[in-house]
C-alpha cells in the first residue's frame, strides 16, 4: 500500500518524504546521546537537538520553496513573480541564518544565554545538507527519466513506412 502511494507522488512529495525520513532517522540514531554527560556537566543531548533544529529548518525551507514554485505557476505578472521569488529566497535565507546563529551561540558562547547549550552548531549544519542533495538527486532522476522517455519516442517515430514507400518506387 505504501509503495502504491509512493508511486503516485511527484518528485517534490518524494523529496519531502525522504527529507523527513532522514530527519527522523538522524534524530533517532542520536537519542542515546541524551544520556551521556562529560566531566564538566556538558550534555551531549545538544547534538540530537541541533540535528532536530537543522532538520526542521530544512523541511520548512523545502515546503516554502515548493509553495513558491506552485504560486509562480498561478502568477501572470512578471513583477509579482519576481517579488515572490525574492521573498521566498529571503525567508529561506533568514531561516538558515537564524538557525545557524542560534546553534553557534549555544555551541561556542553559551554564556550569552546563561550557559544554555541546547543546540550543536555542527549537527544543525549537517542537518541542512540533505536538502540540496535530495533535491538534486530527484531532479537528476526526473530529467534522466524524461530524456529516456523522449528518446524512446524518437526511436519509435522512425518513418519506416516512408522508407518502404521509397524502396518500392
Amino acid at each position: 500500500m505504501l509503495v502504491k502511494r509512493w508511486l503516485k507522488w511527484d518528485e517534490n512529495q518524494k523529496s519531502l518524504a525522504i527529507l523527513v525520513l532522514i530527519a527522523i532517522v538522524g534524530f533517532c540514531v542520536q537519542i542515546p546521546l541524551f544520556l551521556i554527560h562529560d566531566n564538566d556537566g556538558f550534555s551531549y543531548g545538544a547534538y540530537p537537538l541541533g540535528w532536530l533544529l537543522g532538520s526542521l529548518i530544512e523541511i520548512i525551507a523545502f515546503i516554502s520553496m515548493d509553495l513558491m514554485v506552485k504560486a509562480l505557476g498561478r502568477v501572470s505578472d512578471k513583477t509579482s513573480g519576481t517579488l515572490l521569488i525574492l521573498g521566498s529566497f529571503v525567508v529561506r535565507f533568514l531561516l538558515y541564518i537564524v538557525g545557524l546563529i542560534i546553534s553557534a551561540i549555544c555551541t561556542f558562547v553559551p554564556e550569552i544565554w546563561g550557559g544554555f547549550s541546547g543546540f550543536n552548531f555542527f549537527t544543525c549544519f549537517a542537518a541542512l545538507l540533505p536538502f540540496p542533495l535530495v533535491t538534486w538527486i530527484f531532479h537528476y532522476l526526473s530529467t534522466k527519466k524524461g530524456k529516456s522517455v523522449s528518446h524512446e519516442k524518437e526511436e519509435s517515430h522512425t518513418p519506416s513506412s516512408e522508407i518502404r514507400d521509397e524502396d518500392t518506387l
